[in-house]
């Protein structure tokens, strides 16, 4: 058990991080629902193109947004890893 003070019951999350972690969820979200739509069955080609068209155009987006987050928030190194973590995907 950790002494008064010291560890975990000490860190908090601010409006901020919270502002984050619904980012970042919004960029698994697709990925989510892509699996999650084509569990259990057999799709065509056609469907399964037609999934990874709309989870590339839902990458897209998120590209866009953290692109324009980190030129509103220039200084802050967060925005900048969150914009290169959606172009690396």
């Amino acid at each position: 058990m950790p002494k008064r003070g010291e560890g975990i019951e000490n860190d908090t999350l601010t409006t901020h991080y919270w502002f984050l972690l619904e980012k970042l969820s919004s960029v698994l979200q697709p990925f989510y629902k892509a699996t999650m739509c084509g569990q259990g069955h057999k799709h065509t080609l056609y469907r399964w193109f037609t999934t990874m068209d709309w989870l590339l155009g839902c990458l897209f987006n998120t590209k866009e947004d953290f692109k324009e987050l980190r030129e509103l928030h220039g200084s802050s190194k967060k925005y900048t890893y969150l914009e290169a973590l959606a172009y690396s995907l």
